[in-house]
């Protein structure tokens, strides 16, 4: 197995010069104010020995605070433990990065994150219960 995590700084590729002009301006406003901590725009990716991909996620770690954006296994390999592993090293990673949190919302595999630690801290319900959405967090540290 070999895993991988991309950590990008917050930039931005925008060909318009004068939207460069603007991101410019606001982050440099940003970063005067106080306790302004930088974004990080990460990926994770999960292959087999073979280079086969088995699962990946992408994810924001913005001041103390891990925002867990999209998980996925490829659907041939789940119930293998892989998530589990995935979610496991993005929250050590995480942390090595000074998170102290984990927040996400889903509208499935509750069952997932609650057996990986995560709490409902809220929930929006539908009459159709599968679109129920369910906000979820962990404490890190």
């Amino acid at each position: 197995m070999k895993s991988q995590i991309i950590k990008e700084e917050d930039e931005f590729d925008v060909e318009d010069p004068e939207e460069d002009e603007i991101e410019h301006l606001v982050g440099a406003y940003c970063q005067k104010q106080p306790g302004y901590k930088r974004r990080h725009f990460c990926s994770y990716k999960l292959f087999d020995d073979n280079d086969n991909f088995i699962a990946g996620a992408s994810f924001l770690i913005r001041a103390e605070m891990l925002f867990l954006d999209d998980l996925a296994v490829v659907e041939n390999e789940r119930l293998k433990g892989y998530g589990s592993k995935m979610l496991k090293e993005i929250e050590e990673f995480a942390i090595s990065n000074g998170c102290e949190k984990a927040e996400t919302s889903i509208y499935q595999s509750l069952p997932f994150y609650l057996k990986n630690g995560y709490e409902v801290k809220y929930t929006r319900e539908y009459a159709d219960k599968r679109l129920n959405q369910y906000k979820l967090e962990k404490k890190l540290k």
